[in-house]
């Protein structure tokens, strides 16, 4: 029988790899059970967000709501400089979410609100129209929830940018920060401030809203229960693994020993 280094020094190799992807494999499956309650606390947080009564936002405050509460915001609408996201599909068609800027009485402060969905033309040149764009005019009161955008970083040379900007209805590819979805705005905005602040967060409009388009936005969110799912993947795959190895090795030594007894019963 060989002796316990003779066999490591036999089978290094697949020991080494073994150990390397073992616990490898264990602390990816850690991870997405943490990841799973993760999702879990924000499922519940989301769901006690969406039963709870709206609050009202005040604009004076320098702090950013939580991401899914509901909010009952006082401004208005302004139509001229909106944001199209571009490819967005809805129940087959093609289309766009739509963005207003919506600003408190005074000006000072504006935020991004998110409309809703409505339908693109088949000519990608043209752009809805303002009609279908419309909005309320004057002070209105509007509910929601809060949100930040998933922003990707946007990319472009200074003529496409300077284009852009004079640009309203504004269509994007991509997220970014709405500050910066709204740069320029102001030139074209009625508003008593010449340069608002442009907060950096958005409200999602609940479907009862004035303006209030398609619903269309869900929380990309995936469940508690797909991450325990992966869990348990990562499990069995270093259970495998080790099985694999026990039994790769086993199978060797058992042959090994067969071949010296016959070498030695031959002699």
């Amino acid at each position: 029988m060989m002796s316990l280094t003779a066999r490591l020094r036999r089978h290094w190799k697949i020991l080494v790899f073994t150990a390397c992807f073992t616990p490898l494999f264990l602390y990816l499956g850690v991870w997405q059970l943490e990841r799973s309650d993760e999702k879990a606390a924000l499922m519940a947080r989301m769901n006690a967000a969406t039963e709870a009564a709206p609050q009202a936002y005040d604009w004076a405050s320098e702090d950013r709501p939580e991401s899914f509460v509901r909010l009952r915001v006082r401004g208005r609408f302004m139509p001229a400089s909106q944001v199209l996201y571009d490819n967005q599909i809805y129940n087959g068609r093609f289309g766009y979410r739509v963005f207003t800027p919506f600003c408190e009485p005074g000006g000072e402060n504006c935020l991004l609100v998110e409309r809703g969905w409505i339908a693109g033309n088949a000519d990608r040149s043209k752009l809805p129209s303002s009609e279908l764009l419309a909005v309320p005019e004057g002070v209105v009161e509007i509910t929601g929830q809060a949100d930040i955008l998933q922003a990707a970083p946007l990319i472009m040379e200074n003529t496409e940018a300077d284009a852009r900007r004079a640009q309203w209805p504004r269509r994007v590819q991509m997220m970014v920060d709405p500050p910066t979805l709204l740069e320029g705005f102001e030139d074209v905005a009625t508003l008593p401030t010449v340069s608002p602040v442009v907060l950096p967060w958005v409200l999602r409009m609940a479907p009862s809203s004035p303006g209030a388009l398609q619903p269309f936005w869900t929380p990309n969110v995936m469940s508690a229960e797909k991450h325990t799912g992966y869990a348990l993947q990562w499990f069995a795959m270093a259970f495998a693994l080790f099985a694999l190895t026990v039994w790769q090795i086993r199978r060797s030594d058992d042959e090994l020993t067969t071949r010296n007894l016959e070498q030695n019963h031959d002699q």
